[in-house]
């Protein structure tokens, strides 16, 4: 998380601050209880600095190209953890 919130002032210039400091293909899960189920949807993650400086971490359905999710984050407010029961793919909360 440290490399999200360093010095970025070098970032945004002519590219207005949308310019994703990370981003990957992803699908998404619900939470339901203590259990995460899937969605089929393909998706893409980013995060990107907005032009009010303040850190963006987004979802978006890659089919029809809706950000469903575009949450602010702030430094130590969260984390990405892997889950480490699910021993037949990837999946993170």
């Amino acid at each position: 998380a440290t490399a999200l919130f360093g010095n970025t002032s070098g970032l945004g210039g002519s590219s207005g601050g949308n310019k994703h400091l990370v981003e990957f293909r992803a699908g998404r899960m619900t939470l339901k209880g203590r259990m995460v189920h899937p969605d089929k949807r393909k998706g893409l993650l980013y995060v990107y600095q907005g032009e009010d400086s303040l850190m963006h971490f987004c979802w978006k359905d890659r089919t029809t190209g809706e950000v469903e999710d575009d949450l602010l984050i702030f430094p130590d407010d969260c984390e990405f953890v892997r889950v480490n029961e699910c021993t037949t793919g990837r999946v993170y909360v």
